[in-house]
């Protein structure tokens, strides 16, 4: 492989990956160790493992290796050759992988994965997967849960944690009483002396 491992990822080693379409970082796989060993990166960005030796070796990102990863990724069993392993990572946290019969040499690698969003478990919009928040939290308008369902009690009106029927007046429509005691109504009609 080129000492550039971002060119020789891209179009240079017999068109192994495509020129227009390159990873966001390449690490290289290759003495029994990763390069660079740590990277980070944000969520949605592709890591391409490239190895160019023929000495067997893999990437092993699995939770069944890694319980703590916040998502899986694995390239198979040992190989080796020139060998590309792309992963997009999706799902911000921390990383750790490592090459499966060179461990106990120290080939591992970690990867820090930030992912922006709402991280408030009160918002609405919660997403227990983000590393940053980015402001964008929305929240449930007071009395209400998310949904828009009320949460208060609804009171005789229909309204939300509302009043019920305000003082002097007899019904939800802010009508009162007339001097007939019909609610809403004309009182003594002009001409008229009684209801």
């Amino acid at each position: 492989l080129a000492d550039d491992t971002g060119t020789a990822a891209c179009d240079v080693c017999g068109d192994l990956a495509d020129a227009d379409n390159c990873p966001d970082y390449v690490v290289t796989v290759s003495n029994n160790k990763f390069s660079p060993s740590h990277l980070d990166i944000s969520a949605g960005e592709t890591v391409m493992w490239v190895n160019g030796v023929s000495v067997g070796h893999n990437v092993d990102g699995s939770t069944e290796t890694y319980p703590d990863n916040p998502d899986s990724f694995y390239s198979g069993d040992p190989e080796g050759g020139i060998w590309l392993y792309p992963f997009t990572f999706t799902v911000g946290g921390e990383y750790t992988y490592e090459c499966n019969p060179h461990v106990s040499m120290g080939m591992v690698g970690t990867i820090s994965v930030t992912s922006p969003g709402c991280n408030d478990e009160d918002a609405c919009n919660y997403d227990p997967t983000v590393t940053i928040d980015d402001g964008t939290c929305v929240y449930a308008e007071e009395n209400y849960d998310c949904d828009g369902n009320c949460v208060a009690e609804i009171d005789v009106c229909g309204v939300c944690d509302g009043g019920g029927i305000p003082d002097g007046e007899c019904d939800c429509d802010g009508n009162v009483l007339d001097e007939c005691g019909v609610c809403g109504g004309d009182g003594i009609l002009d001409g008229e002396c009684d209801c």
